[in-house]
């Protein structure tokens, strides 16, 4: 007995030296800790890296290798660079910029627990990596892999990764004669931000500051910081160039519906020119197949896409190009229904008080949820809403608005019936709070009784029409009838009308 006891013991403590952990043999296997050179030196050491070298010694680009800092090195062997343009060895940023095409942050060795990711080199650009299958932008490459070294990994590799693009850089080095690309061009130029600038003096007269012109201008395009950033590597684009005829129909097409106002003070042409360019551009790198007859823009407009227009594509190294030869995008795709949703959160109430809104869940209701501004002490209350940019044209309004309260949460009306009208109201920022919304134009005729008791049987109630004159920002109310009168809403429906 006392033998067997014995054995058992010696094979239980034999157990840990018997057995590794896969784990453990992974993670030894690509230790820098064995290594004895560094990046740089495997690569000034390996004859079949020579041009790569020669490179790096060219731009100077020793420091990209640095001891301090783990990298990974896709080392193009010296086939694959034998062909490499003189527009990159000739040009010294551009070279400095290759290389560094090849290197990032981080070990990523060859390794089934590598999966396919957007790489940041050390450029900023981003680039398609997948070490579990050696692919590389989605193509396969070959070469002689997971040379550790005392700073990281290197992959020798029989191709170079190409240095693309993103979506601006190649708009603004395209050679001029497309009119799209032209305006977005046209757009570049300074902007003088006051918070960015130095204050060296104050007016004696205003008091108000006196600023360094120079510290507070920066470079500038519209587009890129109100409509899309085509310079960020860390976003992904699918962007559309329309031939010349198209971008003109859609100019034509388009023009008369954003109509500015003589008091508006920008030019009528750019401003169209912009309109028509901002909803060319939509998130993500998509292809033909992934865009399933239309293109939702950055703005929510679904824009028509047929690959049997695509005339060129252009890949760059945070998206996609599309050159289109036709876009038939209509005016109802271009100027969809509005929907303001009741219980929209920048909603202002009139008056503001302690007691009388409230969001309802209400499965049936849009969203599942709509608002009721009850007890509220005014005489008439109102909700104030911002729909957003309307076309110079006629909008049909149409609510769901339900009374399944009896008219009032508080008191005794069982058979009050709430009626409510919309009008249009001007938004004065500066004004106090009793005055800020003056109301501008009457949309409802008249007083509208709220008739749907359930969300069972309720629908869309037409509830006005107006003409607007100009391309605006639109703010209306909600108002109803007198003193402590209930209002509610489940959402507006703001529909243009083309003739």
């Amino acid at each position: 007995m006392k033998r067997r006891i014995i054995l058992i013991m010696f094979g239980f403590f034999l157990i840990p030296f018997a057995c590794e952990d896969p784990w453990e043999q992974h993670l030894d296997e690509y230790s820098t800790a064995r290594a004895t050179q560094t990046l740089l030196e495997v690569i000034h050491t390996t004859p079949e890296l020579s041009t790569f070298s020669e490179l790096i010694t060219q731009a100077s680009a020793e420091d990209l290798f640095t001891p301090t800092k783990l990298r990974t090195v896709w080392a193009p062997g010296n086939d694959a660079l034998a062909g490499l343009s003189e527009d990159i060895t000739g040009d010294a940023g551009k070279l400095l910029q290759f290389i560094q095409n090849h290197v990032t942050n981080g070990m990523h060795p060859k390794s089934i627990a590598e999966k396919e990711f957007r790489c940041k080199m050390l450029n900023g650009k981003r680039v398609t990596v997948d070490m579990s299958r050696t692919e590389i932008e989605g193509e396969e490459i070959g070469g002689t892999f997971n040379n550790i070294a005392t700073n990281g990994v290197l992959h020798q590799v029989n191709r170079v990764i190409e240095l693309k693009p993103n979506v601006w850089e190649y708009i603004e080095n395209t050679e001029p004669g497309n009119n799209q690309v032209d305006f977005l061009n046209s757009l570049t130029g300074e902007l003088f931000v006051d918070s960015l600038a130095t204050i060296i003096d104050y007016d004696p007269q205003t008091s108000q500051p006196i600023y360094d012109t120079l510290s507070g201008t920066i470079w500038y395009n519209q587009y890129l910081f109100q409509n899309a950033d085509l310079r960020n590597e860390d976003s992904l684009f699918t962007f559309l160039v329309l031939e010349n005829h198209v971008f003109t129909e859609q100019y034509e097409r388009f023009r008369p519906y954003f109509r500015l106002p003589a008091t508006d003070t920008r030019d009528t042409v750019v401003f169209r020119n912009y309109m028509v360019a901002i909803d060319l551009v939509a998130s993500g790198s998509l292809t033909p197949g992934e865009i399933m007859g239309s293109l939702t823009s950055v703005n929510g407009i679904e824009v028509p896409f047929a690959p049997g227009a695509i005339s060129k594509t252009v890949h760059a190294s945070n998206g996609v190009i599309y050159y289109l030869s036709s876009c038939d995008l209509s005016l109802e795709q271009k100027f969809p229904p509005i929907i303001v949703e009741g219980e929209l959160e920048s909603k202002v109430l009139y008056p503001q008080n302690q007691f009388g809104g409230f969001t309802r869940i209400k499965p049936l209701a849009s969203g599942g949820l709509d608002y009721v501004f009850d007890d509220h002490d005014g005489s008439p209350g109102r909700i104030v809403y911002q729909a957003g940019m309307v076309a110079a044209t006629r909008y049909n309004f149409y609510w769901k608005a339900v009374d399944d309260f009896g008219g009032t949460y508080f008191g005794s009306q069982p058979d009050s019936l709430i009626r409510q009208k919309i009008e249009k109201v001007i938004y004065l920022p500066q004004a106090p709070l009793e005055t800020r919304f003056p109301v501008h134009r009457t949309i409802s005729d008249s007083l509208l009784y709220v008739d749907d008791l359930s969300y069972e049987d309720a629908q869309e109630k037409y509830c006005g029409s107006y003409t607007f004159a100009y391309y605006e920002d639109f703010w209306f109310h909600l108002v109803g009838s007198g003193n402590n009168t209930t209002l509610t809403l489940d959402y507006l429906k703001i529909v243009p009308v083309f003739e």
